[in-house]
């Protein structure tokens, strides 16, 4: 019996560690090099982007410098306004709790690397309706948004060789957004879940390595 069912069960444990290998290049790669359709730092002053509705943008924030790299926020957020077009306000980077300790030992040790924050946001698929009510056909003129991209990020920075302390860095910057003619269908439930669970995050790269070793640890017992 035993050796019935080990093989396979062993070989389904191979299988799936090695997408958690994958899963763990992956993440790891994407940590190391984050990618974003625009990236922001501290000597950007604006940003111009485009998009149809319902497309999903991504921005890199990179606001300075911190221990380890770690940040909060209480939330950036992208407000927009045209004519014909009350005040949008579109959530950037949601509240991030701060989760380092209330005291580090040592914080002049500490690494002190650049912050990156990742966060996307989706064009409404209403936006625009109000310039150009529905007629059943698709829109063929484009129509530019202003206003800003601001929001507060908290870091902790070093003090002295035994203190350390939470600044504030505020961010600001000129924003617009031009939206082209089209729409973007939002991807399936299914493809969605797949994502989610398949993709490359941490929580899926030790959910695969546990569960793969489990199985296959039990198929060689």
């Amino acid at each position: 019996m035993r050796k019935k069912y080990g093989d396979p069960l062993a070989s389904l444990g191979g299988v799936i560690g090695v997408w958690a290998v994958v899963l763990l290049v992956w993440t790891f790669y994407i940590s190391l090099f984050p990618s974003a359709d625009y990236e922001l730092n501290l000597e950007d002053e604006s940003v111009s982007m485009t998009g149809k509705r319902g497309e999903t943008i991504s921005i890199l924030f990179e606001p300075g410098d911190s221990m380890r790299g770690i940040w909060a926020t209480p939330g950036i957020f992208l407000s927009l306004t045209s004519p014909g077009l009350e005040q949008l306000d579109l959530e950037v980077v949601p509240f991030t709790e701060p989760d380092w300790e209330d005291e580090i030992e040592a914080p002049s040790l500490v690494s002190r690397l650049p912050v990156q924050i990742r966060e996307t946001f989706t064009i409404p698929a209403t936006l625009g309706e109000s310039e150009s009510p529905s007629t059943g056909l698709e829109t063929t003129e484009s129509v530019t948004y202003t206003g800003f991209l601001d929001g507060i990020v908290v870091v902790p920075v070093v003090v002295d060789e035994t203190t350390y302390t939470n600044s504030s860095l505020p961010l600001l910057y000129t924003a617009s957004l031009t939206v082209v003619p089209g729409l973007v269908t939002p991807s399936s439930a299914w493809w969605s879940l797949t994502k989610a669970w398949f993709g490359p995050r941490w929580r899926n790269f030790w959910i695969f390595a546990g569960v793969g070793g489990g199985i296959f640890v039990t198929g060689r017992l």
